[in-house]
């Protein structure tokens, strides 16, 4: 079946989380997500979605990394690693941006997204990612 990802652009505010990204190299995960009892459709052809701040060179320089996991699972804390995405500094600010992960269709109802930092030159705590479904 093909998706139109151009019409997955919505997003509902009860369904998100925000996470401050890390403030040195190393990881943070964002807090729990249950779509299953949010009453979301487990239905096939929608993402979750990534939603990075502007990064200044000076936190995320060229050839520094932040890998973005999806976690899934069907209890709470997930675990199981769906979708990873890495973000690569250059020598200009990053952009903001939406990272997009691809939700396969058995997904549990418990999603969470890890942040890891390599590389990094400055504290990035200040800066916010939100996370949510894209539908």
């Amino acid at each position: 079946m093909a998706v139109n990802h151009f019409i997955q652009n919505r997003q509902d505010a009860s369904l998100q989380v925000t996470r401050a990204l890390t403030a040195a190299d190393g990881s943070v995960t964002s807090g729990d997500l249950n779509i299953g009892t949010a009453g979301f459709p487990q239905a096939e052809g929608w993402s979750f979605g990534v939603r990075l701040p502007l990064i200044a060179t000076a936190l995320l320089a060229a050839a520094d990394t932040i890998t973005i996991e999806l976690l899934n699972g069907a209890a709470a804390t997930p675990t199981t690693v769906i979708a990873t995405k890495v973000v690569t500094g250059t020598s200009a600010d990053t952009p903001a941006q939406t990272v997009r992960l691809g939700v396969p269709r058995d997904a549990g109802a418990f999603f969470a997204v890890k942040f890891t930092t390599a590389g990094t030159t400055g504290d990035m705590s200040g800066l916010t990612a939100t996370c949510g479904p894209l539908f």
